[in-house]
């Protein structure tokens, strides 16, 4: 067998070199080269020749392989040793999620990779075990899957504006739904000031009495007034954003106390696509269709595609059954003609 191996290693190959780069965009490694029967000697005198071209330290490129799309993609997988998921605000870009385009290329490794490898330039790593499930092949490397990108880039504090487009679009497109990316949500209003944390139990929080909420003005502010309501955003268009229980800004005289769960309670994200704009009062009315299922209102967001985003929270001792959520859902669906 060593005596095969040597036999390979002095007979350069064409045609596994050119099967292995098929694969990689035209691509290939030192060591895939090595494999193939190409020294370091034998690759530069082809690169002199006009035969291959340097992509970077040690990948390489067949010079009349057609061009393909993300080839800058292919050598950032191929320096990783092919482990190289890409991820967050790059793939949400390939995605389709954000119009923006990212300054640099984001990729998660494997936790076990070495720290100690250099970061190629304009590129950003991560390093997480990325199950099977929550990437994707995009061509010769893989990305991770909508939800799981917009996760991350929630988690990784990036921009929230983009995260926002983001749910707004995958929703639109059916690309997950509001349940797989709640935590994502939930950093946008927090991030935004859409939303309140709920509060602990004994602390006070100011709002207005029974007053109606997140009224829309022309320059698009609005402030909430409900019980405990908080601040709400407004839109021109009658759009808006609510805060959640227990604490708020309020206008005018009075206080209201916000009550709260403090830091154990059950959250459970409720979403609908809305067939006409809702009220500018909306979060008040959730609120209260909420309270009566023995919930609290914690972040209340209304996108441009009329997708209504809800989460609510129950005390942990008081976890309510799928029947409750459900009567909770269609009283839901009905007050705000969800389609």
């Amino acid at each position: 067998m060593g005596e095969e191996l040597v036999l390979s290693a002095a007979t350069p190959s064409w045609d596994d070199l050119h099967q292995v780069a098929n694969g990689q965009s035209g691509h290939f490694t030192a060591q895939q080269a090595d494999e193939a029967g190409f020294s370091a000697q034998l690759l530069h005198k082809h690169i002199q020749s006009g035969n291959l071209e340097r992509a970077t330290r040690g990948i390489y490129r067949i010079t009349r392989f057609p061009p393909s799309d993300h080839e800058d993609l292919v050598v950032l997988w191929l320096w990783s040793d092919r482990e190289a998921v890409f991820s967050h605000e790059t793939a949400m870009q390939l995605h389709e999620l954000s119009d923006a385009l990212p300054a640099r290329i984001h990729m998660t490794l494997p936790t076990a990779t070495s720290r100690r490898k250099k970061t190629p330039e304009g590129a950003v790593l991560h390093f997480a075990d990325i199950e099977d499930g929550e990437k994707q092949w995009l061509g010769p490397v893989q990305i991770t899957k909508p939800a799981r990108s917009v996760l991350d880039v929630a988690t990784a504090h990036g921009d929230a504006s983009l995260v926002a487009q983001a749910i707004d679009q995958g929703i639109r497109t059916g690309l997950f739904t509001f349940a797989q990316v709640a935590l994502a949500g939930r950093y946008v209003a927090n991030a935004q000031g859409w939303g309140t944390p709920i509060r602990p139990h004994g602390v006070d929080g100011y709002g207005h009495g029974d007053g109606a909420y997140g009224d829309s003005t022309a320059n698009g502010d609005g402030y909430g007034y409900g019980r405990g309501a908080g601040y709400g955003h407004g839109m021109p268009d009658g759009s808006g954003y609510g805060g959640g229980a227990g604490s708020g800004a309020g206008l005018g005289d009075g206080s209201g106390y916000g009550g709260g769960f403090g830091d154990k309670f059950y959250a459970r994200p409720i979403s609908g696509t809305c067939a006409k704009p809702p009220p500018s009062d909306w979060p008040t009315l959730a609120a209260e269709l909420g309270r009566e299922a023995g919930a609290e209102l914690r972040v209340a967001q209304y996108f441009p595609s009329r997708t209504m985003q809800i989460e609510f929270a129950w005390r942990f001792d008081r976890v309510p059954d799928e029947r409750t959520v459900n009567t909770l859902r269609r009283r839901l669906a009905k007050r705000f003609s969800w389609a």
